[in-house]
């Protein structure tokens, strides 16, 4: 019956082949011809360059007209890919090609070598090229060298910019205004800070420095910390600007307060108040953060007084940077008369600032003037957003008032905000100084109803509302089933953080089921075995600790002699025969060196 069933397939397949013999053969030709074709297309591409090259090599006729030859030669070299004009090129150096062309031909060459290799991203190779050129007497003029150096700018290759200048620098060299002023900004950018003198002298010889010349020697003066040197580039920079320019002052300022420089920035606002209407929120705005950073508050308010004796009208960032600062050098005090001027002042409010008072009084501990200034936030036109309810909920959670924490997570999804991570991971540190599992349970529910995802620092928390209340198996439940659940992987530091508290509460079985569990995942440490052993001989957790060394000898774990020898020696001193026999015959099977002294103590134990 098997047989007949054979034969009827056989035969519906030897039909179908006959019926499609036609479509079948024409397929296979067609493959067969495609992949000759690809092949052939294929090997022709590799040698194209290598071609074109050995036919203009075999050309190079005294013979023939050299205006024709040298045309077809700078066209290979334009129609070619940028790999392949920098092969070409070599090549053409290896094979002499170059060697009997015309000076201007080898120009046209070199200069599209030389563009090429910076567009190609080989900019470093620019001393190469270069001094294949001079070795054919064909040094870069001015016009290559300018062009080259605003190509390396434009790709912020300052330092290959310097060297390829180095490589074409000559006595005839000349340079254009561009090249110095390129030069400048190169040896800035790449700290080349020694150089900028000379590069500016020449630029000054060719054309008055423009506004970013003169930012570039201000910032040169800045880094090198030459506070002299400053009032002549002010001075010229004057000469040069017929109408103060309050942006470009504005910037070197700002360059002096970036590079913590802020005595050379005062020596500038001298400057600049000598100057009518150069001066602005900004320039104040912009030292005052300065002062802030180093934490001179007291220099802040002074700028602020100055600020308003110029009649120079604070705005919103003005009274948000001193906010700040008063916030950040815990001047709470202060920082609520800030708030207060700034209401008075008449600027609008915004949630940043808001936020930010409500730090501080969260670090000072004031809630009951934290929640004030909220409920006005909520009762002004500015809306609190997610950052503003994550500070209230932290600073109530740390102080152990968990139901207020709870009533504004209630009002921000009532706003149609979305809690993050960072608020349910500090309500659950809420939960485990309550030692309340039943409401970290619920709120690890929500996160996965918003969708949040929990990591392992939100389990790192659930794991020590487990422990506080004593709830070891829910515990270990968490750990093994959060990769399907959570769709996360737990990681190993989660399991030693539990094995840790198995071993502080003196729950001796618990310790070799997680810690089997967690070999199931990862390998442990040398620091984390010696860890763990040293835990069980202080808490005097010794047959755990020999549980333990027995669960994490090679290739499990890797155990430290030093800590081993510890859990053995204090077994042998606390006269634990059986126990010391147990951890004997695991340093034994692990090949780990046994101590002389403690050799000998175990015969006579």
């Amino acid at each position: 019956m098997e047989s007949a069933a054979s034969s009827d397939t056989g035969s519906v397949l030897s039909m179908v082949f006959y019926n499609l013999r036609f479509e079948l053969a024409f397929c296979c030709c067609a493959l067969l011809g495609w992949l000759v074709s690809y092949a052939a297309k294929k090997q022709g591409d590799k040698a194209r360059v290598q071609k074109k090259s050995q036919a203009y090599a075999s050309t190079a006729k005294p013979s023939e007209r050299s205006e024709e030859r040298s045309t077809s030669l700078l066209a290979l070299y334009r129609r070619s890919t940028p790999d392949e004009v920098l092969r070409l090129f070599d090549r053409h150096v290896r094979s002499q090609v170059l060697d009997n062309q015309t000076p201007e031909l080898l120009r046209e060459i070199l200069s599209h070598v030389y563009s090429t290799s910076i567009r190609a991203g080989a900019s470093k190779s620019l001393p190469h090229y270069i001094a294949e050129a001079i070795k054919r007497g064909v040094p870069p003029n001015d016009e290559q060298l300018e062009s080259m150096l605003k190509m390396c700018t434009s790709k912020k290759a300052f330092a290959d910019a310097l060297q390829a200048f180095d490589a074409a620098s000559s006595k005839d060299l000349q340079g254009t205004a561009s090249t110095w002023s390129c030069l400048l900004f190169c040896a800035v950018e790449s700290g080349q800070f020694g150089r900028c003198p000379a590069f500016y002298d020449k630029l000054r010889a060719l054309r008055s420095p423009s506004s970013e010349d003169f930012m570039n020697m201000i910032r040169f003066v800045v880094h090198t910390k030459q506070p002299t040197r400053l009032a002549p580039v002010l001075k010229e920079m004057r000469a040069v600007q017929s109408t103060p320019d309050n942006i470009t002052y504005n910037r070197a300022l700002a360059i002096c307060v970036c590079a913590e420089q802020l005595e050379m920035a005062e020596q500038l606002l001298e400057e600049m108040m000598s100057l009518e209407g150069v001066c602005d929120a900004v320039t104040y705005n912009t030292l005052i953060k300065g002062w802030a950073r180093a934490g001179n508050i007291d220099r802040c308010f002074a700028l602020h007084e100055l600020m308003l004796s110029e009649n120079v009208t604070p705005s919103e960032v003005t009274f948000g940077i001193l906010l700040d600062a008063c916030v950040g050098a815990g001047m709470h005090d202060r920082a609520a008369k800030v708030f207060k001027d700034f209401q008075a002042s008449g600027c609008e409010l915004n949630a940043v600032l808001y936020t930010t008072l409500l730090k501080g009084l969260a670090r000072a501990g004031q809630l009951d003037q934290a929640m004030k200034i909220f409920e006005q936030m909520c009762s002004s036109k500015v809306v609190p957003d997610l950052v503003s309810y994550s500070v209230l909920i932290k600073v109530h959670c740390d102080a152990g008032k968990l139901e207020v924490a709870l009533q504004l997570l209630d009002r921000l999804v009532q706003q149609g905000l979305c809690p993050d991570e960072i608020v349910y991971n500090n309500l659950l540190t809420g939960c485990a100084e309550r030692k309340s599992s039943a409401l970290g349970q619920r709120l690890l529910e929500d996160m996965m109803q918003y969708r949040i995802r929990p990591t392992n620092v939100t389990l790192s928390i659930m794991l020590k509302i487990h422990v506080s209340c004593k709830e070891w198996d829910a515990a270990v439940e968490l750990l093994d089933t959060s990769p399907v659940k959570f769709g996360i992987a737990c990681e190993s530091r989660l399991y030693v953080q539990l094995l840790q508290a198995c071993i502080r509460d003196r729950q001796g079985k618990r310790v070799k089921e997680v810690c089997e569990a967690m070999l199931k995942r990862s390998t442990a440490d040398e620091a984390t075995v010696g860890r763990l052993l040293q835990q069980c001989i202080s808490f005097n957790m010794l047959d755990s600790g020999a549980e333990l060394l027995e669960c994490l000898l090679p290739p499990r774990g890797k155990v430290g002699a030093k800590d081993a020898n510890a859990l053995l020696s204090i077994a042998v001193k606390k006269q634990r025969a059986g126990t010391a026999k147990a951890i004997l015959a695991s340093m034994q099977k692990g090949q780990i060196p046994i101590e002389n002294g403690l050799r000998a103590a175990m015969v006579n134990l």
